[in-house]
């Protein structure tokens, strides 16, 4: 069962697009407010999980862990031309819940004909994994991933930016994009999403 509560147009296109072949996916969007326009069961099922494992002093629909991952968006987002390079948009994240790893997958869907980026709808997606360090250890050992750049990939498995990774491993960003570059490339993945899925798969 899927559900739309608020009374706004949904991109109906858009949402057949991404649940296509992901039964298995919870698909939340939401609007600038951050109130939910769409959610299907699985959705409903893991946001009940990430309360339980992650619970706040809010209370609402949204557990903290999507509310942040939606404030990091928008702060990604501030000063941006509608021109500029949007592969740093995509956010990603692991996080526990009750009883399921998940993949969260934030993704702007922006408005059209704004010279600066505004997400006039987020996209979130929630994908149960099997997350285990030990898979994730063999996957990087699969697709031989050097030492630093199984450093990078364990960067992005956290959802940081490059200049985030860059800090916290004390090399630059251009590097960190050299590395990706390499990992995308052993993966055969083409965005950073791709490559936590690849390492997360079983």
């Amino acid at each position: 069962m899927e559900a739309v509560l608020e009374q706004e147009s949904v991109d109906t296109q858009t949402v057949m697009k991404v649940t296509k072949g992901a039964q298995t996916s919870g698909i939340l969007i939401l609007n600038g407010e951050r109130g939910v326009l769409y959610v299907n069961q699985m959705a409903w099922e893991l946001l009940r999980q990430l309360h339980t494992a992650h619970s706040s002093k809010a209370m609402g629909l949204l557990p903290s862990v999507i509310t942040d991952l939606c404030a990091e968006l928008d702060r990604r987002l501030e000063g941006r031309r509608a021109d500029d390079d949007q592969s740093q948009l995509e956010l990603c994240c692991v996080v526990t819940g009750a009883r399921k790893t998940l993949l969260l997958r934030a993704l702007p869907l922006l408005e059209g004909g704004s010279r600066e980026m505004k997400a006039d709808r987020t996209l979130i997606i929630l994908e149960p994994v099997n997350a285990r360090e030990g898979g994730v250890i063999r996957k990087k050992e699969e697709f031989r991933l050097t030492e630093r750049e199984s450093d990078v990939a364990d960067g992005l498995l956290r959802g940081w930016t490059n200049k985030e990774i860059a800090n916290h491993l004390g090399i630059s960003e251009p590097t960190v994009k050299a590395h990706i570059s390499h990992i995308m490339q052993k993966t055969r993945c083409t965005t950073r999403t791709a490559i936590v899925g690849q390492l997360l798969a079983v």
